[in-house]
């Protein structure tokens, strides 16, 4: 009779996760309009404006903003006078984790933090001239600070515009009329991961295979909706969810009203890693979950977790020779990344249990029992497996050979 090896092991899962605060939706403002004057009908037109909605693309040559945007800002414009004035040399500042300028609007980061432009050249045959930049800004989103000079603008503002500048000529020209419109700072969402929990593996054996994921999820933005839930691994693909993998069977069904205070709404789904990922290494690894708004926001936390396809491997008295009429004992081992592995095995009436290794008692083999009879090859079939599925199967041989003729080797 037969009896399987059954190995219990704990591997360690190191689970971190990371929460992305979320804010209030804050109002802030970007240089919209201005006037000019002098004595050659000196005029602007054609304002043009750049923005990022959801911190991925920018928008560039724009005619207008969106309601909503990361950060938005008048870009370029036409200066019309009978002494052929041009705008030119058109300059930006904005801010990742410290205040840049660049001379084109494309060159700004779609996930910058703020966005301005900060200067401009101007000329004509009149000795046309732009001087004395001046900036407005918001470091709450509820105070604004008025006339900052560019050096002087922190870099972890909610946001900042161009105020004013000053024209100057012999024809008397000016600057004058600055008018601003206001956009909601579209905020990410934000969730937190209560499971896959602490201290868990995952294998490619079926029922063992699947992360049973549930998230808490809000979006402090009135009106927004929960409209994508994917995945990637190893890999933060939170700029460029398009390569992201979807997840499975989520519940509540997408798009979603999103909550809009913590701890938000519980949304459960179901991920496969294996199956996107299928030369998935043994060992530690991320897993990155990306919760997408209507508007583009997006929100990101981070699992780490362990990959485990590897079966235990079995050590001991797998092939005996023996003679008849004599005593033999089994004893076995197991080789695991963790600990706490449990080996329990049956054999030629032979039991035993234990942790990590294990030894039956001796037991009789009696030649007048037909199945112990000299030349009888005893058989078996030791399997362990691991707390995931993986499992290793290996057969045990006592060969009866009073002679001593037959090696353990040729079994």
């Amino acid at each position: 009779m037969l009896r399987i090896y059954k190995i219990t092991i704990f591997l360690l899962i190191c689970f971190s996760c990371y929460l992305q605060p979320a804010e209030a939706t804050i109002n802030a403002e970007y240089l919209n309009s201005f006037s000019t004057e002098d004595g050659e009908l000196l005029t602007v037109s054609n304002l043009k404006f750049s923005y990022s909605i959801d911190g991925i693309t920018v928008v560039t040559n724009a005619t207008s903003v969106p309601s909503y945007a990361r950060w938005a800002t008048l870009s370029s414009f036409k200066l019309n006078s009978g002494a052929m004035a041009e705008a030119k040399n058109f300059r930006f500042m904005y801010s990742l984790d410290s205040v840049n300028i660049v001379s084109d609007a494309t060159s700004i980061p779609a996930n910058a933090k703020w966005a301005t432009l900060q200067s401009f050249s101007v000329s004509d045959g009149k000795g046309l001239s732009v001087s004395n930049f001046k900036f407005r800004y918001s470091s709450d989103g509820l105070n604004v600070i008025d006339n900052a000079t560019k050096g002087s603008i922190p870099a972890n503002v909610k946001w900042c515009t161009l105020e004013s500048f000053r024209f100057g000529s012999g024809a008397g020209a000016s600057a004058n009329k600055f008018k601003f419109n206001t956009y909601f700072i579209n905020s990410d969402p934000s969730l937190n991961i209560s499971s896959p929990v602490s201290n868990q593996s995952f294998s490619s054996v079926p029922a063992y295979d699947t992360m049973n994921c549930f998230i808490k999820v809000y979006d402090p933005d009135a009106g927004d909706q929960i409209t994508v839930i994917k995945y990637s691994i190893d890999t933060d693909l939170s700029t460029d969810l398009a390569s992201a993998k979807n997840v499975l069977n989520i519940d509540p069904s997408l798009p979603r009203a999103a909550q809009n205070s913590s701890p938000g709404e519980t949304f459960a789904f179901n991920i496969k890693p294996f199956n996107n990922y299928p030369a998935l290494s043994d060992g530690p690894h991320t897993l990155f979950i990306y919760v997408q708004d209507d508007k583009g926001g997006v929100g990101t936390a981070t699992v780490s977790f362990i990959a485990d396809r590897t079966p235990p491997t079995l050590m001991g008295t797998l092939k005996q020779v023996v003679s008849k009429n004599s005593y033999v004992k089994l004893n076995f081992s197991a080789s695991d990344p963790s600990s706490g592995v449990i080996l329990e095995y049956y054999c030629a009436g032979l039991t035993g249990s234990g942790m990590n290794a294990v030894e039956s008692p001796p037991i009789f083999l009696d030649s007048t029992q037909a199945a112990y009879g000299e030349g009888k090859l005893i058989t078996g079939t030791v399997q362990a497996t691991d707390p995931v599925g993986n499992s290793m199967t290996q057969p045990i041989k006592i060969k009866i050979d009073s002679s001593g003729a037959t090696s353990p080797g040729s079994l």
